[in-house]
């Protein structure tokens, strides 16, 4: 009898066919996977974007109910390590004596750079807050005003968040409408008290995820980098 070859019908894949077909899958899948991982970096982004909005409105809320020179105040009592008298960010993101950020008052510089200011402009005397700019001038002058505060938590990241006041306009209270509409002098009645003026200042928070490093590293760092938000008002305060 000859030898004839017997062709196994239950025999398994050979070496190469799984060598192509795991090939195949790989090329079929990659882009997939590749989407995949797209998404979630986008929904990560899309997190602290949201977070560094919340921030940024937190901050917001705290230059629209404090005054301008309460503002400098709190900042440098955050600084020099006061952080229980540390009252600008509102609602779950007020910590209190738990607040572990920072915070320091600026100067801007023409460039759009900071400088930290080493003398703050607020300070407290008789029980009353005396707010005295120094180092603020620069190109500016005493018409913009800027502050640093550091590692704000929100969504398990800390952020950091610059805010700038430039002055924009002055209005002396001279003038008031009575009950019945008529408007009456102000000096007239007070025959000679004392008129508070009215600043008026643009206000703008820019938020970034927080960078390791010096505040002044920090800020170096922002100066090339696109904020994660930005929100801008109108502060009406009182001189």
């Amino acid at each position: 009898m000859g030898n004839k070859k017997r062709h196994n019908k239950n025999g398994g894949f050979t070496l190469v066919e799984v060598l192509v077909a795991c090939a195949i899958l790989g090329i079929a899948l990659a882009p997939i996977l590749s989407t995949f991982v797209a998404v979630a970096r986008v929904n990560t982004t899309s997190r602290k974007k949201l977070s560094a909005t919340t921030v940024a409105e937190s901050v917001i809320e705290s230059v629209k109910a404090f005054e301008l020179k309460e503002f400098s105040y709190q900042c440098d009592q955050l600084k020099t390590g006061n952080a229980s008298a540390f009252k600008l960010l509102a609602g779950d993101l007020e910590k209190g004596t738990g607040f572990s950020g920072g915070a320091a008052e600026l100067k801007k510089n023409s460039d759009g750079s900071y400088t930290i200011v080493s003398v703050p402009s607020a300070k407290l005397e008789g029980g009353k807050i005396v707010f005295t700019p120094s180092g603020t001038a620069g190109t500016y002058g005493y018409r913009c005003y800027a502050f640093l505060i550091t590692d704000i938590p929100m969504g398990g990241t800390t952020y950091d968040a610059v805010i700038d006041y430039t002055y924009v306009a002055e209005k002396s209270e001279t003038t008031f409408t009575d009950e019945s509409g008529t408007e009456q002098n102000v000096n007239s009645i007070l025959q000679g008290m004392q008129i508070r003026s009215l600043k008026y200042y643009e206000v703008t928070v820019r938020v970034w995820k927080s960078e390791s490093g010096t505040d002044s590293q920090r800020l170096a760092e922002y100066l090339n980098k696109s904020p994660l938000c930005t929100l801008e008002g109108t502060k009406a305060d009182y001189n």
